[in-house]
């Protein structure tokens, strides 16, 4: 959603993602401390079977448990719902820094007079 967002960036475009990012940003917060599922990860690195996959499947759980780990899976419960309050007001911050970005990009823009500024950039 974000990449789309500053690929595309149109008026419409924006209200969607500006709209849906408070949803969004929740979900990954509360997914990040989901302990059920850092279990699941868990089990599976402790697996048996866990040797015989390929180093990238090996890198995907890796990281997994280290986005739990960042997301705060493992902290008691009053700092991980510190956290979680945390991870969900950041989309204003978010929303206004991506704003703030894509508007400048459009506005800027580059007026050559001549060939000769063009020299030592390659014709592609």
């Amino acid at each position: 959603m974000r990449h789309l967002n500053a690929v595309v960036n149109t008026p419409e475009l924006r209200d969607a993602y500006n709209h849906a990012l408070p949803k969004v940003t929740a979900f990954h917060a509360d997914l990040g401390q989901d302990v059920r599922l850092l279990g699941r990860y868990r089990a599976l690195a402790a697996s048996p079977g866990f040797a015989a996959l390929d180093a990238a499947r090996k890198k995907v759980v890796a990281n997994e448990l280290r986005d739990f780990h960042l997301g705060g899976a493992e902290l008691p419960d009053e700092r991980k719902a510190r956290s979680r309050r945390c991870r969900k007001s950041s989309p204003a911050c978010r929303r206004a820094s991506t704003t703030t970005v894509l508007d400048a990009t459009d506005d800027w823009a580059l007026f050559v007079d001549g060939e000769a500024e063009l020299a030592g950039v390659p014709p592609t």
